[in-house]
């Protein structure tokens, strides 16, 4: 057989005459016979469905798939795209992980694609928006590249892109998502500006939040480079911690009595960084009410307890109150558990780093020094490990920015209100953690 690639896309694949099914474990063995039989008989790549999809989530995972696989990229990345992208776009649904593929991850049609070397031409804005999230899809599943590396792509993706539709705010508003996705908040904080000065002015309560919290972060980055240049005048400061409070309120605002758990946990986040901005005990206070109100609302929707906000909030009731649940380990284990099912899906790194929260947690607790250093050295293995097998340096970058967050919290609480036992231990511990993961190679 000549065929280099076959494509069986059904929205009903698994079902068979219930005489034959009553012989199988299951519907995706069907797939996988299909499968393995066209591969002996000498296709090169085969995707199967193996359960039932959505209409919806299956064309938009075939549209991203060609895109990418008939542009020359390899047919293991060509799907892993179209997995993460229909992910982003069709949560509720498991089409997702549906497609079954067999054959060489690393074949692809360089070699007999005509159009290989010919110009993309977007004919609207709904085109760009589709280039774009390819784009971010392919950024989020990348581990070698570095923040100007990728900052390099998304500049090429956008000269292939008319003008004309630069001034739509859907463009607009996937462009602010994939500098958020990259790191460059001061580039995503602009584009959300001109999406929300765009005559179209389709813009989601989403974007408005997330424009809210990269404002917030900007102003700690301003006033932590201002720290080491002494530019700025007091004045200056003033203003910036004032406009940064304004961000936060605005956020909680926009809360109209119907919090959602990412809400919460995006509330939790800006406080986080106005804490850093401005270091007061009521931010602390307000952070960890917002954790808790986030994992509650999971458990009470899912019974499940996601582990990041879930984690964040014990670490805050450690540091303000020096207590924690006395059914901690239960919940624990049960917060591990949602974190190894998201590493099964599409967040594999935070799915493998969460029980690094757990050792931060058993830092923090530490009653004398013999303590604190296996404590130290699991932070430092966990992180090398997860990051090894599945981390980015953006990853990277974030995992760095929650323990900076811990070292300023604990330096804080040190110096104001001297309730952490071995506080000058820890600090210095964590202190170590940082330098130690500061300094590891991409390779791990």
């Amino acid at each position: 057989m000549s065929l280099n690639l076959f494509f069986v896309n059904c929205c009903e694949l698994g079902k068979i005459d219930p005489k034959r099914e009553a012989l199988l474990q299951s519907k995706y063995e069907v797939a996988a016979s299909i499968g393995c039989e066209l591969i002996a008989l000498g296709v090169k790549a085969v995707i199967v469905a193996g359960w039932e999809v959505d209409d919806a989530a299956a064309a938009h995972f075939s549209e991203v798939f060609y895109k990418r696989f008939m542009a020359g990229e390899n047919f293991g990345d060509s799907v892993k795209s179209a997995r993460i992208t229909t992910y982003n776009e069709y949560p509720s649904t498991n089409t997702w992980g549906a497609y079954q593929c067999y054959g060489d991850p690393f074949f692809s049609m360089v070699n007999i694609n005509p159009y290989k070397n010919s110009k993309i031409i977007i004919l609207d804005a709904e085109e760009a928006v589709t280039v774009l999230q390819n784009k971010l899809g392919e950024i989020q599943s990348s581990k070698l590249k570095t923040k100007a590396e990728f900052k390099e792509d998304i500049d090429k993706v956008v000269r292939s892109i008319p003008p004309k539709f630069l001034k739509h705010s859907v463009v607009l508003q996937k462009l602010a998502e994939l500098h958020r996705a990259v790191g460059s908040d001061r580039e995503s904080a602009d584009y959300y500006e001109r999406a929300f000065l765009c005559e179209d002015s389709e813009y989601s309560l989403g974007s408005i939040e997330q424009y809210y919290q990269l404002s917030v972060q900007n102003i700690k980055e301003i006033l932590k480079n201002n720290s080491k240049t002494k530019q700025l005048s007091k004045s200056a400061i003033a203003a910036y911690k004032k406009d940064a409070l304004d961000f936060v309120e605005k956020l909680e605002k926009l809360d109209m009595g119907q919090q959602s758990i990412e809400r919460a946990t995006l509330i939790a986040g800006a406080y986080k960084r106005l804490f850093m901005i401005h270091p007061i005990k009521s931010y602390l206070v307000k952070m960890c009410a917002q954790y808790e109100k986030a994992y509650l609302q999971q458990c009470e929707a899912t019974e499940k307890i996601n582990y990041y906000p879930y984690f964040n909030f014990t670490l805050l009731q450690l540091l303000l109150h020096n207590k924690i649940d006395a059914d901690f380990p239960q919940k624990m284990e049960q917060a591990l558990a949602y974190a190894k099912e998201e590493q099964r899906h599409l967040k594999p790194f935070w799915g493998r780093a969460a029980r690094s929260f757990t050792y931060q947690i058993e830092l923090i607790q530490a009653k004398t020094i013999p303590e604190i250093q296996p404590s130290k050295k699991k932070l430092i293995s966990d992180f090398q490990d997860a990051w090894r097998i599945s981390g980015t340096e953006l990853e990277k970058s974030s995992h760095l920015n929650h323990l900076d967050f811990l070292v300023y919290t604990i330096e804080y609480i040190n110096k104001y209100l001297k309730t952490l036992k071995l506080g000058d231990k820890k600090f210095a511990a964590l202190c170590e953690v940082v330098e130690e993961i500061e300094g590891m190679e991409v390779d791990g």
